[in-house]
């Protein structure tokens, strides 16, 4: 929300905003509310709070017209504004039109509501007046990606969350903001004093796939074991996990693989690739499963991430189902 403070000193007082990720939509209000709340005085007296579900929410914009007492501000707030009935709706369209200059009227949902038959346009009815007031800000609080949303989390708190790392996360938990926000407070507070937020912390704090079979299951991969790889396969799908988060956890695990693959090729010993995998959470007993897997001709990275990329456009819509689609995948990988 840019130029927010600026708009405040103008004297803009009536804020509309709206955006799908809760989340981001209640932080762009505490920055107004809190602006706010530091020239309302007694917030008892001056600070108001409605929801748009309420049956009273309309009395907002009457107390927003109530003059503030013992203070040269009123801070009203009402929240999830496309559940209000037209009734709230109407009221809201008519204070905008004449707003309170000594109220701070923030109110916020995800969309305007959705036209009934019959009834108003909210939608268009609100932006051709918009277009004609000056003493109103709309902002459209924008979808942020899940990955990126994940690393400003952690920034906030202090941490680094690399790209690879988010985007596990993401795949792992969901692209839920909210559910996001407070994994990445789980890891930060796992990690301690550590800056950066790696595999392991991230793994350990999840704890969204057994770590033994999850384990088992790239190690069949890797070592080209594929009794082992089913078999923690299984008990990963009869323990209710879903496909695609275990082709997410795989995909994250055969990055390591392939770099192991990559070192042996190279020549490296056991020992050396050990301590280049430090910080991954990789089992020790995977790199001379990995070498011995190898055979002379170990499959390229390139070919390797490709099969997965097929594997999760199949998995999205073939007719076979993703728990198929995603069996066939660890038996070819297992070739």
């Amino acid at each position: 929300m840019n130029g927010v403070e600026n708009d405040l000193t103008q004297g803009i007082r009536t804020w509309l905003l709206m955006g799908e990720a809760r989340i981001l939509l209640d932080r762009s209000v505490e920055q107004l509310v809190a602006w706010g709340k530091s020239r309302c005085g007694p917030p008892a007296f001056n600070f108001s709070s409605y929801h748009g579900a309420d049956a009273g929410c309309v009395a907002a914009l009457a107390t927003a017209r109530t003059l503030p007492m013992m203070a040269d501000l009123r801070v009203v707030v009402v929240k999830d504004i496309e559940q209000a009935d037209d009734a709230f709706w109407a009221a809201l369209f008519a204070y905008i039109e004449e707003p309170s200059p000594s109220t701070l009227l923030i109110a916020s949902g995800a969309s305007y509501p959705k036209v009934k038959k019959g009834g108003s346009n909210w939608s268009a009815r609100f932006s051709a007046l918009l277009k004609k007031v000056e003493t109103v800000r709309k902002v459209d609080v924008g979808l942020v990606p899940p990955a990126t949303f994940a690393r400003q989390q952690a920034a906030l708190l202090g941490k680094d969350l690399g790209q690879l790392e988010a985007q596990l996360l993401v795949e792992l938990v969901g692209q839920d903001l909210g559910r996001i926000a407070m994994e990445v407070e789980k890891i930060a507070l796992y990690a301690g004093d550590a800056k950066v937020l790696g595999a392991e912390a991230l793994n350990a704090a999840c704890s969204v796939l057994a770590e033994a079979d999850r384990w088992d299951l790239t190690t069949g991969i890797a070592a080209r074991d594929a009794r082992l790889a089913l078999a923690a396969l299984y008990r990963l799908l009869e323990e209710g996990e879903a496909p695609h988060a275990l082709l997410a956890q795989v995909m994250w695990q055969l990055r390591i693989v392939l770099q192991v693959s990559e070192l042996v090729v190279q020549g490296r010993s056991d020992g050396d690739i050990r301590g280049a995998l430090a910080g991954t959470g990789v089992r020790s007993e995977i790199v001379p499963r990995i070498r011995a897997g190898l055979g002379e001709k170990p499959a390229g990275s390139a070919a390797t991430l490709e099969k997965v990329a097929r594997a999760n456009r199949a998995m999205n819509r073939h007719r076979a189902g993703d728990r198929h689609v995603f069996e066939a995948l660890v038996l070819d990988l297992c070739q």
